[in-house]
């Protein structure tokens, strides 16, 4: 009984504690029953590719793996690399890595069942959603994990020194990773889930303006390292009978488009716009996201800095680039009609990191979220259906310099890339032993 705060007059509040149910839904307070789950073990289990290891070289080749049905399922997957030291001659030559070494070393990285990708992610990606989700402590994490935000000098350093004993551990962000309840039953499966990692060259990872020779001193090795996860026959047989069941296990998975294009614009040269079609951009998406690079410092030149989104950078200023404009205001149009009104900058660098991310505001990168939360896993919370859309093009307002001055010709405009990316939503299926992947 709760009484007027002066006297006992009036109770303000009964409860009458004969029924024990009043209790359970009134108070936070009191214990609550046990729950029983099923006894399981998790396992880390590192994974060999098929084939030549430790690599000799790198000179952009595939590296495949395969993972033995040795648990009832998978729940998370990165990729554990150990780079050797190198010698350079001549000794003193500039040269170094390009930063973010954990991204830039690959192209694209695939998950596939029997003849079938079932997903694909890409470098980009993964910076995209590592700048716009992570909070301090994990971004810092991150960053040592993927050598990422180095200076020249710790570039250089590692260079010829190597990993050492801190070996990069790359996130793979593959969906059965994204939530507990989409781990992948690999008990469930008939054949051997494969992976393909598609590397780049060793010159594509490097600054090296004067052509210096680089000759590693030891092996590149490669690791998939996966958390398995270990069950009781009574649930490996619960997943047994759901993939059995007419409707099987059905998985939401949110996976990736992407679209790439050149543009250039010279300073002072009218109405100071770029016009990128949106062709590769279609399905149901949570989000739309942009940003721009000078191309020289993408298109494996020797100037590569493949995640460089800031227009104006402090100095030094990376190798194969000049400032440019920053981006004034930008619109998605379709066939002339406005699928998205005319934003400015501070839109999406401040106003929609506010609202929608963890991660900070500092880069030029710019997004429209079409989903309530965009970057939930296993959910759908809206999506703006581009498939409906005819002709989307992308309409971006650059300021009176344009896109600057070539860095190698002072007559013409410097090249940039604008990097679009989109995610959207599909389904993995699991039914008779199968993996599918719903939308191809």
């Amino acid at each position: 009984m709760i009484t007027a705060l002066t006297g006992t007059s009036a109770p303000l509040l009964v409860v009458d504690v004969s029924i024990a149910e009043e209790l359970d839904f009134s108070s936070i307070f009191l214990p609550r029953p046990w729950k029983k789950t099923a006894p399981y073990v998790t396992d880390v289990f590192y994974l060999d590719p098929n084939g030549q290891h430790p690599l000799t070289a790198l000179i952009g080749q595939e590296i495949n793996f395969e993972l033995p049905k040795s648990a009832t399922a998978v729940d998370d997957v990165f990729l554990r690399v150990q780079l050797p030291g190198h010698s350079i001659a001549p000794i003193g030559a500039t040269v170094r890595y390009t930063d973010w070494l954990g991204l830039s070393l690959w192209r694209r990285f695939e998950m596939k069942y029997g003849a079938n990708t079932s997903f694909v992610i890409e470098p980009i990606d993964e910076y995209l959603r590592i700048r716009k989700t992570l909070g301090v402590e994990r971004l810092d994490s991150m960053r040592q994990r993927c050598y990422g935000d180095q200076t020249n000098a710790q570039l250089a350093t590692l260079l010829q020194n190597g990993t050492g004993i801190n070996p990069m551990c790359i996130p793979l962000y593959l969906p059965f990773g994204d939530d507990f309840c989409q781990c992948l039953p690999i008990v469930d499966l008939s054949q051997k889930t494969r992976y393909t990692l598609h590397l780049r060259s060793l010159k594509d990872m490097l600054y090296n303006p004067t052509n210096a020779v680089i000759t590693p001193l030891g092996p590149y090795e490669f690791h998939l390292v996966f958390n398995l996860i270990h069950t009781t026959g009574e649930e490996t047989a619960m997943f047994i009978a759901l993939a059995e069941e007419p409707t099987g296990i059905s998985y939401m998975i949110h996976q990736f488009q992407r679209q790439h294009s050149e543009h250039a614009v010279l300073p002072g040269a009218g109405q100071l716009h770029i016009h990128t079609q949106l062709n590769n951009i279609s399905r149901a998406l949570m989000y739309i996201n942009w940003a721009m690079i000078p191309t020289a410092l993408i298109n494996d030149s020797g100037f590569n800095n493949f995640f460089m989104f800031n227009p104006n950078p402090p100095l030094p200023i990376p190798p194969g680039m000049n400032p440019y404009t920053e981006i004034v205001r930008w619109r998605i149009e379709s066939s002339g009609q406005i699928v998205q009104r005319t934003v400015g900058r501070n839109y999406t660098t401040l106003y929609n990191y506010d609202r929608y991310n963890k991660g900070f505001s500092g880069e030029d990168q710019f997004d429209q979220d079409y989903a309530q939360y965009p970057h939930a896993d296993n959910a759908a919370s809206g999506f703006l259906d581009y498939a409906n859309l005819t002709n989307a093009r992308l309409e971006i307002e650059l300021g009176a310099g344009g896109t600057g001055i070539s860095p190698s010709n002072p007559q013409m405009a410097q090249r940039v890339t604008v990097v679009v990316t989109a995610k959207d939503y599909n389904f993995w299926f699991i039914k008779g032993g199968n993996l599918t992947r719903c939308f191809n």
